[in-house]
C-alpha cells in the first residue's frame, strides 16, 4: 500500500514514511492510494479482525509476525457496548488513559519504536491537544527509548483532570501549556512541520489525528462493534467529533464495506464542520469553550481527508453524513436525560452525540453512538449535574497529588522555537 499527500497526489510515500513524517509537503496528509474491500468470518475475535484490517495498510513495512506483534501490544483492552434496546454506547474510553484516543496513540507508539529502532537519532513528536490526545500520546510513549513527546495544550482549556493526565509525566515527556485555544496549539505544531529546517534539526513529527497511524487502528472499533452486534436493517452511527479524524475513521470503514447507512458527525457549538457542509465555508472560526472541550476546535484538520476522498462533492457528503450542533445548555439537559431514562452516566461529549443522534434516528433501525471518553474525566460537571459522587479509576486517582510540570508560554511561533532548543539536550 502506498499514501498519497491530499494536496499533491503525485507525493507518493510508503507507510514507514508517511507515519515518520507525519504530514507531507506544503501540509498536505497522506491518505492510502486504494481502499480495500475487507472480507472477514464473523467469528474473528477482536486481534484476528485487527490483523485482517490493517495488513492491508501495513504489509510493504511490517511482516505479519511484527503486525501481529503490535497488535496484542496495541488492542490489549477491550471494546464494550452498553446497548438499551436499539440505542447503543460504543464505549471507547476502557483504555489506559480512559479515552478513545488510546487506540490510536498506542498503535502509534508501537509502530514508531520499530520503525525508529535503528536510528542513531532521537523521534520528537509533536502533539497538539484540546484534552484527552495529549495524555494518550505521553502515556503511550513514556520512557520509550529513541523518542521524545512534546504535547501543546491550551491553557484553561482543558478539564483539571486532563491537565493532570497530561502535565504530571517526566522524563521523555515535555509538557506546554500555551495561553491561547487549541487552534493556537495545532497552528504551533503545524508551522513547525512546515518549517523544513526546524523539522530536519529536530527530527520533528506528530502524534495527532493528521498522522495516518493514527487514523487507520481507529477503524477498527467500527469493525469491531458491528462484529459484536449483528444488526439488521439500517445503522447510523453517532460521532463525537472535533478535529474530524474519528469521522474520517468511521467513513474508511465504510469504504472498505462495513454496513454503516449513514453518519451524524455530532458537535458543539464549534459548528465549522456544520457551516462547511451546510455552505461550503472553509473559514476558520473563533474557538469557543465548551463543556465538551475535546470537540473545541474552529478549523478541523481532517476536513482535507473528508474532501479527498469525497472529491470535495459535498452534495455527496450531505448524502451519508448529518452534523448537528449542541450546545452547553443542551449537552447538560441531555446528561440529566440519559440518566433519568437510562440510568447511564454519559460525559459531555457523548451527551453531545446522544443528542445529535435523536435528529435522524428514527429513520434508522439501530443507533449507535460512539462514546469518546469516561465520565470520570469530567467529575465537576457530572457530579454538579447529577447530584451524584463519580468515583475516580485507578487510572486517575493516582494523579491527584501528582506535581503539574508543564511550562507556560504565550502564543508565539519563536517562543516555541526557543523552548526546543533549551531543552535540545533532551531532544537530540
Amino acid at each position: 500500500m502506498k499514501y498519497f499527500s491530499t494536496l499533491n497526489k503525485n507525493e507518493i510515500v510508503s507507510f514507514k514514511d508517511a507515519v515518520l513524517n507525519g504530514t507531507a509537503k506544503n501540509g498536505g496528509l497522506f491518505l492510502p492510494f486504494n481502499i480495500p474491500s475487507i472480507n472477514f468470518n464473523d467469528e474473528s475475535n477482536y486481534h484476528e479482525l485487527a490483523f485482517n484490517v490493517l495488513k492491508n495498510f501495513t504489509n510493504e513495512d511490517l511482516t505479519e509476525s511484527e503486525l501481529h506483534e503490535i497488535i496484542i501490544n496495541t488492542f490489549n483492552f477491550p471494546v464494550k457496548i452498553a446497548s438499551f434496546e436499539n440505542e447503543h454506547f460504543l464505549e471507547l474510553f476502557h483504555g489506559p488513559t480512559l479515552a478513545f484516543k488510546d487506540f490510536g496513540a498506542r498503535f502509534l507508539a508501537n509502530l514508531i519504536e520499530k520503525f525508529n529502532k535503528d536510528s542513531d537519532s532521537k523521534l520528537n513528536i509533536l502533539v497538539a491537544t484540546s484534552g484527552d490526545t495529549g495524555s494518550a500520546v505521553a502515556n503511550a510513549f513514556y520512557e520509550r527509548e529513541g523518542v521524545n513527546v512534546i504535547v501543546l495544550y491550551p491553557s484553561k482549556g482543558v478539564s483539571d483532570i486532563q491537565e493532570k493526565q497530561i502535565s504530571t509525566y517526566d522524563k521523555n515527556i515535555i509538557s506546554i501549556e500555551v495561553e491561547g485555544s487549541f487552534d493556537d496549539c495545532q497552528a504551533l505544531l503545524k508551522h513547525a512541520l512546515n518549517d523544513e529546517p526546524i523539522k530536519n534539526e529536530f527530527k520533528l513529527t506528530t502524534a495527532n489525528s493528521i498522522n495516518i497511524a493514527r487514523l487507520l487502528p481507529q477503524t477498527i472499533y467500527y469493525f469491531e462493534a458491528l462484529r459484536q452486534l449483528k444488526l439488521q436493517g439500517k445503522t447510523l452511527v453517532t460521532v463525537p467529533s472535533g478535529n474530524l479524524g474519528n469521522l474520517t475513521a468511521g467513513i474508511l470503514s465504510k469504504l472498505m464495506g462495513q454496513k454503516i447507512d449513514g453518519f451524524i458527525s455530532a458537535v458543539n457549538k464549534n459548528d465549522f464542520f456544520q457551516k462547511y457542509l451546510e455552505t461550503g465555508n472553509e473559514a476558520r472560526q473563533k474557538t469557543i469553550k465548551t463543556f465538551s472541550n475535546a470537540m473545541d476546535v474552529g478549523l478541523p484538520n481532517n476536513l482535507n481527508r473528508i474532501k479527498s476522498i469525497y472529491n470535495s462533492d459535498r452534495q455527496i457528503m450531505n448524502e451519508f453524513i448529518d452534523c448537528y450542533s449542541v450546545d452547553d445548555t443542551t449537552t447538560i439537559e441531555t446528561i440529566k436525560k440519559i440518566y433519568d431514562k437510562l440510568q447511564y452516566v454519559a460525559d459531555p461529549h457523548t451527551a453531545v452525540g446522544y443528542q445529535a443522534s435523536q435528529f435522524k434516528k428514527s429513520a434508522y433501525d439501530n443507533s449507535i453512538i460512539l462514546s469518546t471518553a469516561h465520565p470520570a474525566k469530567f467529575k465537576d460537571v457530572i457530579e454538579k449535574t447529577l447530584k451524584l459522587e463519580v468515583e475516580l479509576p485507578e487510572q486517575l486517582s493516582h494523579l491527584i497529588n501528582k506535581e503539574k510540570r508543564s511550562i507556560k508560554i504565550k502564543n508565539d511561533y519563536k517562543i516555541f522555537i526557543e523552548l526546543l532548543r533549551d531543552n535540545s539536550s533532551l531532544l537530540k
